[in-house]
C-alpha cells in the first residue's frame, strides 16, 4: 500500500510531519529545476528533519519537476538546475533514485510511483502494534 503526505514546511505543522515520518519507508523528495531554491530546502531543511527521525539510511527519492519550463528561464533569474546537477545532488545526499519530470509528460509520474514500490517492498519495516498504539495516544 503506499501512502502519500505532502507536508507543509510550516514550524507549526512539525508534529504532523513527525507523525507521518515514523511509518514512512520511501521518502519523494521533489524540487523545481527552475527554483534553486527549492534544492537548497531539500539539502538544507528536509534531508535533515527526515534523516532526525529515521536516521541516514532513509531511502530517498530526488526528483526535479518542471523540465518543461527549464528553457524558458529568464536571463534576470538564478539557472536553471541542470539534469547532471541534480544527478550529482541525488548521490552526495545518498539518494536511492533520482529522476525529472514534467506536467507534460504523464509516464515519468508513473516512473516515480513505479521505484517507490520497488524501493518500498525491499525495505518494508516491522510495525509493533504495540508502538503504534503508543505514538496514538502520545506515550511513546
Amino acid at each position: 500500500m503506499i501512502n502519500l503526505f505532502d507536508c507543509s514546511s510550516d514550524k507549526e505543522h512539525s508534529a504532523i510531519r513527525e507523525f507521518a515520518y515514523k511509518d514512512s519507508n520511501v521518502f519523494i523528495l521533489c524540487y523545481s529545476v527552475v527554483d534553486r531554491s527549492s534544492l537548497n530546502n531539500v539539502r538544507d531543511k528536509w534531508i535533515p528533519e527526515i534523516r532526525k527521525f529515521l536516521g541516514k539510511k532513509v531511502k530517498m527519492i530526488l526528483v526535479g519537476t518542471q523540465t518543461d519550463v527549464r528553457d524558458s528561464v529568464c536571463l534576470d533569474q538564478d539557472p536553471p538546475v541542470s539534469k547532471a546537477e541534480g544527478s550529482n545532488f541525488a548521490r552526495e545526499v545518498g539518494a536511492d533514485y533520482f529522476m525529472e519530470c514534467s506536467f507534460f509528460s504523464p509516464n515519468s509520474f508513473c516512473d516515480i510511483f513505479k521505484h517507490v514500490a520497488l524501493i518500498g517492498k525491499k525495505t518494508k519495516r516491522k510495525r509493533s502494534p504495540v508502538n503504534l498504539v503508543r505514538r496514538l495516544l502520545g506515550t511513546n
